[in-house]
């Protein structure tokens, strides 16, 4: 793709932020003229708090993640990073699985789903604490429900598939400019190496692992089974301490498995 020699963008203020990143931060929140179809930017926000910055940014992270999916996925975002991910028949299923992950990590969360949210779903999801739920829309009955939890910030975002022309990165003096990573490796595109082949289930996993490693700050390494996120491991400037946090939080989360085998 040829970049052009001069970068001109334009912006519309949506509102100011109450603070940034940080509580001494000042911040603001803009949209492009022309922004990206099923992005974070055309939210409708149902009920709840004012968005922060910290809200919008992570609120963006899940809703890149979970619209990649074509299977009812549920994606659960804490700090910028994916702590629970699956799929499975239906919304409630893929949220029990996602949470499932790592329990801890999801209190206060920004939970996204890619189909219509209903009461069965709202109500297990209300279980918990969390920050932002967001979903493409919510019947009735799931509104009705949600509503009783008045500080929980609810965000409706068409399900539309779209992606920014570039991404940008602000540095000292000047921005570093790329086209999204909008790419997903297919199973023809595979290429086994090892002795034992691979069984079709663990070929799925595989991608799926991919599509979560993806939305996770390196070094990145994502253990998963039967399209559900086991142990995640992230933002470690070793990949080797990655890995040993997502065995870690794998191990954590097949315990009480492991105990309601044994009762």
């Amino acid at each position: 793709m040829a970049f052009p020699n001069r970068l001109n963008a334009q912006f519309v203020k949506v509102q100011d932020m109450r603070y940034g990143e940080n509580p001494h931060q000042s911040a603001a929140f803009y949209r492009d003229l022309d922004p990206a179809a099923g992005s974070i930017s055309g939210y409708r926000q149902l009920q709840g708090k004012e968005l922060s910055y910290n809200n919008i940014a992570d609120s963006d992270a899940a809703r890149e993640a979970v619209k990649t999916f074509d299977a009812p996925a549920c994606v659960i975002v804490k700090h910028a990073n994916p702590c629970g991910v699956a799929v499975a028949a239906d919304t409630l299923s893929a949220y029990k699985l996602a949470f499932a992950t790592d329990t801890t990590s999801a209190f206060g969360g920004i939970i996204a789903f890619n189909r219509p949210v209903d009461a069965a779903t709202v109500e297990a999801v209300t279980g918990q604490f969390l920050e932002v739920l967001i979903a493409p829309s919510f019947t009735e009955e799931a509104k009705a429900i949600i509503a009783a939890k008045k500080n929980v910030r609810v965000l409706e975002i068409p399900l539309e598939s779209g992606a920014n022309r570039y991404e940008l990165k602000r540095v000292g003096g000047g921005v570093l400019v790329q086209t999204p990573d909008i790419r997903n490796v297919s199973l023809d595109e595979l290429r086994v190496v090892t002795k034992r082949q691979p069984t079709e289930q663990e070929l799925s996993d595989l991608l799926f692992a991919r599509r979560v490693a993806k939305y996770v700050k390196s070094n990145a390494i994502v253990f998963c089974k039967n399209g559900q996120t086991a142990g995640i491991g992230a933002y470690q400037m070793s990949r080797v301490d990655s890995t040993r946090i997502a065995a870690r939080k794998a191990q954590d989360a097949l315990e009480p498995a492991r105990r309601g085998c044994l009762q």
